[in-house]
């Protein structure tokens, strides 16, 4: 009998991207926010998101899906945020958050983001 891949288990992180200077964002702004194993260091991420500002301003909400079945308990998950405008990056998180294991959320964790100089 063929052994059969562990299926997806869709699920979700929510929250809010936030800005320290809460500035106005250009109306063609990119939000990204990307999904880590920092455990492992591996340069894959686990999960991303992009999508368009459409002009909103900040707070913008965000959901970003993940499969579940590959998350251990065990290891550290964290959350990178940026956002960019004409291709390059105006705002970025300068550390990562904690999420999902080890005690850490997976529901209204709010991602700030400082300017980039």
């Amino acid at each position: 009998m063929p052994s059969r891949e562990p299926s997806a288990i869709p699920t979700t992180i929510s929250g809010t991207v936030i800005t320290l200077d809460r500035g106005a964002l250009p109306d063609n702004s990119i939000v990204i926010v990307t999904l880590w194993n920092a455990t492992t260091g591996n340069s894959t991420p686990v999960a991303r998101i992009k999508f368009r500002a459409k002009g909103q301003q900040i707070p913008i909400p965000y959901a970003l899906t993940y499969d579940g079945s590959v998350i251990d308990p065990g290891q550290e998950y964290v959350l990178a945020g940026e956002i960019d405008s004409a291709g390059r990056g105006i705002y970025r998180t300068n550390s990562s958050i904690p999420v999902i294991t080890q005690g850490n959320p997976a529901d209204d964790v709010e991602i700030v983001l400082e300017p980039i100089r």
